[in-house]
């Protein structure tokens, strides 16, 4: 991926390194509702520098799937 002007670049999930762009999604389809993953992030702070952030996030459903529940 590259930097942008804006937000935020998913370099990591659970401590893995993303080297393209089909990792998230590939990660994301074998896991549930409630589950927990960590994304490390580059996010950019004042002067330009960048800083690596953990985020965890819990899963939920897909918004197709609220109305089935």
């Amino acid at each position: 991926g590259q930097l942008g002007e804006d937000g935020d670049l998913i370099v990591a999930i659970d401590d893995h390194r993303v080297t393209s762009d089909s990792d998230l999604p590939d990660r994301l389809g074998r896991l549930h509702p409630g589950d927990i993953i960590y994304l490390t992030v580059l996010r950019q702070q004042r002067g330009g520098t960048y800083k690596a952030v953990k985020l965890p996030v819990t899963l939920g459903f897909p918004k197709s799937a609220k109305a089935t529940r």
